[in-house]
């Protein structure tokens, strides 16, 4: 009996784990635009908006930094790795609430093709590992991402989607 009922958590832990259902946030002000996001079943969330200079805004909140990294100051880069391929890097600024999508990389504006990278891997990947400072930080399962990016990018005439 205590077999059957260990049995059936443990599925329904992993069944939870690998079904996320991306959410698309309808706009909540004039200046809004709304954002396509994802929970993980650690409450993590992954938020992909459009920022009021029209391109991309990503979000990993709450604070999902490694405890056992260094920090300077603020700034850091995040690294998207969509099915174990190649990591994509995104500029952001980490705190207390979490990692913010920056605009600036190495001194230079971030281009919009390397925002497109990750809203394309994101659309055709199954799990994305985000990762810094070479440790994940946080997974998310990809399913339905294609689809919510997909209406989002067609609700607004954002860059990078």
């Amino acid at each position: 009996m205590l077999r059957t009922v260990l049995a059936a958590l443990m599925l329904s832990a992993i069944s939870t784990s690998a079904n996320a259902e991306w959410v698309l946030r309808s706009p909540e002000a004039s200046d809004d635009n709304g954002s396509v996001f994802v929970q993980n079943a650690q409450g993590h969330r992954l938020d992909i908006g459009c920022g009021n200079g029209g391109t991309i805004d990503i979000s990993l909140t709450p604070d999902t930094r490694p405890a056992d990294l260094k920090f300077v100051d603020d700034g850091a880069v995040v690294y998207f790795e969509v099915d174990g391929g190649q990591p994509l890097q995104m500029p952001a600024t980490c705190g207390d609430h979490g990692c913010y999508q920056d605009f600036m990389l190495g001194g230079e504006p971030w281009p919009v093709s390397q925002m497109r990278a990750i809203t394309s891997a994101l659309r055709s990947g199954s799990s994305v590992d985000v990762l810094l400072g070479g440790k994940i930080m946080s997974r998310f399962d990809l399913s339905g991402s294609s689809a919510a990016l997909g209406e989002f990018a067609a609700r607004t005439q954002c860059d990078g989607l």
